[in-house]
């Protein structure tokens, strides 16, 4: 990343947080949630844990991760 623009793009990831925390009053469906708490790992600095998040896109995927632990 250019370092010019990584001023405004580690305030957008902290932005992503309040938007996370905005969502919480609105009904979630599978992709919501997945949206809301991957962003706000991402904003804690969790890559990991959002890029987890994000992979688990299914109920038959949260279903075999649950199955494994």
């Amino acid at each position: 990343m250019p370092k010019a623009l990584s001023a405004e793009y580690y305030a957008a990831i902290r932005d992503l947080e309040e938007l996370a925390k905005i969502s919480m009053k609105q009904d979630w469906d599978l992709g919501s949630a997945i949206s809301a708490l991957s962003a706000i790992a991402l904003a804690k600095n969790q890559v990991k844990l959002a890029n987890l998040i994000l992979n688990l896109d299914n109920e038959e995927e949260i279903d075999e991760l649950l199955k494994n632990y």
